[in-house]
């Protein structure tokens, strides 16, 4: 007795997301792409983190696979990675997971955040310095 089978085609990428490096505050795009007849849904991960574009409104997973950060930030910086996921048909069952080569992320630059506490107002810098993140504080009464 024998089982027909309709056999996992292979999910192989024709675009790989490439290294780039940004100043802080532009936005970025890295493509990534999965040569495939069957609908492909993709995931990103920063650093190994999935990437919650739901949580982090600045990211956006376009149905193209592409990655697009808005307003890119110090802690943007870091390495990216596409996954192309093929499901199963009728279900949400994962048939096959493929990831792309990785991509680095450099931000050049300065961040600034301010904040008033009272009568105070709190400046926060973050700047790069020979790829060390430094953090500076100034009080002022202002």
């Amino acid at each position: 007795m024998s089982s027909l089978t309709e056999s996992e085609p292979s999910l192989t990428f024709i675009v790989h997301p490439s290294s780039q490096t940004v100043s802080a505050g532009s936005h970025v795009t890295f493509k990534c792409s999965v040569s495939s007849h069957r609908k492909i849904t993709y995931e990103w991960h920063h650093n190994n983190k999935t990437i919650r574009t739901d949580k982090q409104p600045r990211f956006n997973i376009r149905s193209d696979g592409s990655l697009r950060i808005a307003k890119t930030d110090l802690d943007d910086a870091g390495v990216y990675q596409c996954i192309a996921i093929l499901t199963a048909k009728r279900s949400k069952i994962v048939r096959k997971k493929a990831r792309s080569r990785t991509a680095k992320l450099t931000v050049e630059g300065k961040s600034l955040y301010l904040f008033r506490v009272g009568l105070y107002k709190l400046n926060f810098s973050d700047s790069l310095k020979d790829q060390t993140k430094v953090t500076s504080m100034k009080i002022t009464d202002d």
